[in-house]
């Protein structure tokens, strides 16, 4: 009797477990779809407003270009491109987006500091306060640019983000087509995301239980 009562004991927390497992897969697989249409959203509603700075946060020349670009078009006071490899230097910067001695020595700042997008968060946060801006364009690319709005917002809670996707080759059309090393890219990118939205969380959690 007491055998039989603990078999059925394992079987149920067993089931228990495989419903769990389950339910945690279906969440992440309709969660991934949800995350595939927001950065798709996001590539494609590129505001077209003026703010008062602009930041963009670098991993790739490709979003340079476009946040220099919105500079020059006076959508912005100022420039910030946040985590700038040290190794980079403000000439080759010049060079490679053709940016002129002027514009640069008046309008752009760089942010050298960050080494990931809670740095970029960070320095942004920084650099906004003590222009006393309250809007800011944000470039990034599409995919990065649901985590970077997270961070920016947490922050940077009076300032107001106007996002500015960059629409990446890894995600222009969700298709089952896509290769495998672009998919890598999204799944990693989600995997961040859900990290990132587990530890405001836990960190409004303990927040919480400090009052």
């Amino acid at each position: 009797m007491l055998r039989a009562r603990k078999r059925s004991v394992t079987q149920r927390l067993l089931r228990l477990f495989v419903f769990i497992l389950l339910l945690t897969g279906i969440f992440l697989v309709v969660g991934f779809g949800v995350f595939l249409t927001s950065i798709d959203n996001f590539a494609r509603n590129q505001s077209n407003e003026t703010a008062d700075g602009i930041v963009v946060l670098t991993g790739g020349f490709a979003r340079l270009e476009p946040a220099v670009q919105l500079l020059r078009e006076e959508r912005g006071e100022r420039l910030l491109i946040s985590g700038v490899n040290r190794r980079t230097g403000d000439q080759l910067l010049k060079d490679a987006f053709d940016i002129e001695d002027k514009l640069f020595n008046c309008c752009i700042d760089i942010d050298q500091d960050a080494l990931d997008t809670i740095g970029n968060a960070l320095g942004t946060a920084h650099w906004a306060a003590s222009k006393d801006y309250k809007t800011l364009l944000v470039v990034t690319n599409d995919y990065h640019m649901p985590r970077s709005l997270i961070e920016l917002r947490r922050e940077m809670s009076g300032v107001e983000l106007l996002p500015y996707a960059i629409r990446n080759v890894s995600s222009q059309e969700h298709t089952w087509g896509l290769r495998i090393s672009q998919y890598r890219v999204l799944l990693l990118e989600y995997g961040k995301l859900i990290a990132t939205i587990l530890r405001g969380v836990f960190q409004d959690r303990d927040i919480r239980s400090l009052k």
